[in-house]
């Protein structure tokens, strides 16, 4: 799962985790093990969106998932 956060940091924002979840997803092609990496949203973003910063859908899907990619959350 990718939790992509809302661009607090300048330098890890939304591209660098872009191009983190391309290189994870080559990586798994090349070892065989590409599954489904859901992207939900997390943070300032979210609470744009849905009216809170972690619904209990992302939460409970982050807490089914094998591993969990988190990027840069706060205010923005």
């Amino acid at each position: 799962m990718i939790l992509r956060g809302n661009d607090v940091v300048v330098i890890v924002g939304n591209e660098v985790i872009s191009v983190a979840v391309d290189a994870l997803r080559l990586a798994g092609s090349l070892e065989g093990s590409v599954s489904g990496m859901p992207s939900m949203r997390i943070g300032g973003v979210a609470l744009d969106l849905v009216g809170i910063p972690l619904s209990e859908e992302t939460l409970t899907k982050a807490k089914n998932s094998d591993d969990v990619f988190l990027g840069a959350v706060g205010w923005y």
